[in-house]
């Protein structure tokens, strides 16, 4: 029951970790809080994801933006990039989709580019595969967008460094914005 809630909320997951999830929450009756992996800026209670302060900072950092866009937006509301893009939505906050293909997605015109938007966001979320993530972070930082968050996934360790170099707020360690946005 607890690995469908992983999937539910995060989609793309690591069989090794959901294995360490089960054991890890049904040892948290008697714990309560526990490590999740080797890192120490990760920890886990039995009901919600906690992070270091350096985390939550980027975090937090990214949430406090005016203007979101979503790259990977998807028409299929089965999709991540389609719950994430919901998700938003659902928070209040103003969001663009990007995706080369759809004309529109949950009755929201599309954009095809990061440089084509009519503002520039100061948050993207990326729910692409890697080899795609890398071309839409060379367009973020050609547009000037200021917090960038690989949803699992859509990691690329090119993609991160670059983001990085540029100066950018990157989360990219396997965090999901469902679950941020479902705590909120």
């Amino acid at each position: 029951m607890w690995k469908h809630g992983v999937e539910a909320r995060c989609g793309v997951y690591r069989k090794i970790d959901v294995a360490k999830m089960i054991w890890f929450a049904e040892f948290s009756r008697f714990t309560k809080i526990l490590p999740t992996s080797q890192s120490p800026d990760i920890r886990i209670n039995a009901d919600t994801q906690q992070k270091s302060p350096r985390a939550m900072n980027n975090i937090e950092e990214f949430l406090k933006a005016s203007t979101f866009a979503v790259a990977g937006a998807s028409r299929d509301r089965s999709k991540y990039g389609n719950k994430v893009f919901r998700a938003i939505v659902a928070s209040g906050r103003t969001v663009y989709p990007l995706n080369p293909t759809a004309p529109e997605v949950e009755g929201a015109v599309v954009y095809a580019s990061i440089a084509v938007l009519p503002a520039v966001p100061e948050s993207l979320s990326i729910v692409t595969p890697p080899h795609i993530t890398r071309e839409v972070i060379q367009q973020a930082i050609a547009a000037g967008v200021k917090n960038i968050w690989m949803q699992p996934g859509a990691e690329d360790s090119q993609a991160s460094q670059a983001a990085r170099d540029a100066g950018l707020n990157v989360i990219d360690d396997g965090s999901c914005i469902l679950v941020s946005l479902s705590i909120e």
